[in-house]
Protein backbone atom coordinates (compact mmCIF):
# COMPACT_ATOMS: atom_id res chain seq x y z
CA UNK A 1 0.00 0.00 0.00
CA UNK A 2 1.54 3.49 -0.88
CA UNK A 3 -0.03 6.66 0.48
CA UNK A 4 -0.94 9.16 -2.80
CA UNK A 5 0.74 12.37 -2.57
CA UNK A 6 -1.33 15.11 -4.38
CA UNK A 7 -1.45 15.58 -7.72
CA UNK A 8 -0.78 12.06 -7.88
CA UNK A 9 -2.46 9.64 -10.18
CA UNK A 10 -4.20 6.26 -9.38
CA UNK A 11 -4.86 4.02 -12.40
CA UNK A 12 -5.41 1.15 -10.58
CA UNK A 13 -9.24 0.17 -10.79
CA UNK A 14 -10.41 2.81 -12.72
CA UNK A 15 -12.96 4.02 -14.08
CA UNK A 16 -14.97 3.65 -11.44
CA UNK A 17 -17.34 5.63 -11.36
CA UNK A 18 -18.22 7.83 -14.69
CA UNK A 19 -21.24 9.52 -16.22
CA UNK A 20 -23.37 8.93 -19.39
CA UNK A 21 -21.34 11.24 -21.20
CA UNK A 22 -17.65 9.56 -20.52
CA UNK A 23 -17.41 7.58 -23.09
CA UNK A 24 -18.13 10.36 -25.75
CA UNK A 25 -15.87 12.73 -23.93
CA UNK A 26 -13.00 10.07 -24.13
CA UNK A 27 -13.46 9.39 -28.02
CA UNK A 28 -13.32 13.54 -28.26
CA UNK A 29 -9.68 13.05 -26.38
CA UNK A 30 -10.89 13.82 -23.05
CA UNK A 31 -8.02 13.09 -20.02
CA UNK A 32 -9.42 12.26 -17.02
CA UNK A 33 -8.78 12.48 -13.29
CA UNK A 34 -10.42 10.72 -9.98
CA UNK A 35 -12.62 12.52 -8.08
CA UNK A 36 -14.22 10.85 -5.05
CA UNK A 37 -14.07 7.96 -7.06
CA UNK A 38 -15.67 9.85 -10.37
CA UNK A 39 -14.06 10.60 -13.41
CA UNK A 40 -13.69 13.93 -14.17
CA UNK A 41 -12.13 15.51 -17.49
CA UNK A 42 -9.02 17.42 -16.88
CA UNK A 43 -8.01 18.50 -20.04
CA UNK A 44 -8.45 17.27 -24.11
CA UNK A 45 -5.66 15.74 -25.56
CA UNK A 46 -6.71 16.27 -29.34
CA UNK A 47 -3.19 15.85 -30.65
CA UNK A 48 -2.77 12.28 -29.01
CA UNK A 49 -0.05 12.78 -26.81
CA UNK A 50 1.13 9.92 -25.09
CA UNK A 51 3.51 11.43 -22.23
CA UNK A 52 1.50 11.02 -18.94
CA UNK A 53 2.06 15.03 -17.39
CA UNK A 54 2.31 14.78 -13.90
CA UNK A 55 1.72 18.67 -13.25
CA UNK A 56 -0.95 21.19 -13.99
CA UNK A 57 1.68 23.69 -15.10
CA UNK A 58 3.50 21.11 -18.20
CA UNK A 59 -0.29 20.57 -19.12
CA UNK A 60 -1.29 24.54 -19.02
CA UNK A 61 2.19 25.14 -21.65
CA UNK A 62 1.88 22.11 -23.86
CA UNK A 63 -1.68 23.48 -24.39
CA UNK A 64 -0.59 26.96 -24.40
CA UNK A 65 1.93 25.73 -27.02
CA UNK A 66 -0.89 24.17 -29.29
CA UNK A 67 -3.06 27.03 -29.38
CA UNK A 68 -0.34 29.16 -30.20
CA UNK A 69 0.74 26.62 -32.74
CA UNK A 70 -2.82 27.18 -34.45
CA UNK A 71 -2.87 30.68 -34.31
CA UNK A 72 0.21 31.10 -36.28
CA UNK A 73 -1.66 28.69 -38.85
CA UNK A 74 -4.70 30.74 -38.83
CA UNK A 75 -2.88 33.86 -39.34
CA UNK A 76 -0.37 32.54 -41.99
CA UNK A 77 -4.25 31.36 -44.00
CA UNK A 78 -5.24 34.49 -43.88
CA UNK A 79 -1.81 36.18 -45.19
CA UNK A 80 -2.07 33.70 -47.96
CA UNK A 81 -6.06 34.51 -48.74
CA UNK A 82 -5.10 37.94 -48.78
CA UNK A 83 -2.19 37.63 -51.42
CA UNK A 84 -4.67 35.33 -53.48
CA UNK A 85 -7.51 38.38 -53.58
Amino acid sequence: YVTPMPHDKIEIGRPMKTTPIYQKLKDKGAEYFDLYGWEKPEWFNKDNIKVKLKNKELRLALEMKENLKKRKAQIKARRYKSKQD
